[in-house]
């Protein structure tokens, strides 16, 4: 199912850099979760969708338990662009490939636009002990872990964008 502007927009890559990238604010709605086409899908926060390559699934992802604090980490400053936005990500790899997943694979784009990754202001001072980390993941096995982003918005998409390109996206 195509999937509004706000997430064509997704498609761009995460900046490298600690300064996000600024896109033109849009009003992003929710729709149907699916992704048979490798498109970007709209999905409500919770709900497992499953990515596919020539027909074969590559992953089943989940994102869920969004958690948004203003305040300090234990381990360092507050959120230079207003808040933590802590999300537990859940992957399964595909029944025939292993998969590597990576924090990185995933960033926030805000109401404002703007796409914040993890890299994004302190968001590496606020990741916790539960963090998702870079791995390589069997097929059939599942890694679950913490991304946690540095961001302006108390609303907007958690993206899934494997080397920059944006298959799925979670409201928040």
């Amino acid at each position: 199912m195509a999937v509004t502007a706000a997430l064509s927009l997704a498609t761009a890559a995460c900046s490298s850099g600690s300064k996000p990238v600024r896109f033109a604010p849009q009003q992003p709605q929710v729709t149907a979760p699916v992704n048979t086409t490798g498109a970007a899908t709209a999905i409500r926060m919770g709900t497992t969708t499953e990515t596919r390559a020539n027909g074969v699934p590559t992953a089943t992802i989940s994102v869920s338990d969004s958690q948004l604090s203003a305040a300090a980490s234990a381990k360092g400053p507050g959120p230079e662009y207003g808040y933590f936005a802590s999300f537990k990500v859940t992957v399964e790899a595909g029944p025939t490939q292993s998969l590597v997943v990576d924090p990185s694979d995933f960033y926030v784009q805000g109401s404002d636009g703007v796409h914040y990754n993890v890299t994004s202001g302190n968001s590496a001072s606020a990741a916790g002990s539960q963090a998702l980390v870079h791995v390589s993941v069997a097929p059939g096995q599942t890694v679950v872990g913490t991304v946690t982003i540095d961001e302006s918005s108390a609303h907007g998409w958690v993206v899934y964008a494997p080397q920059g390109r944006a298959l799925d996206a979670w409201w928040f």
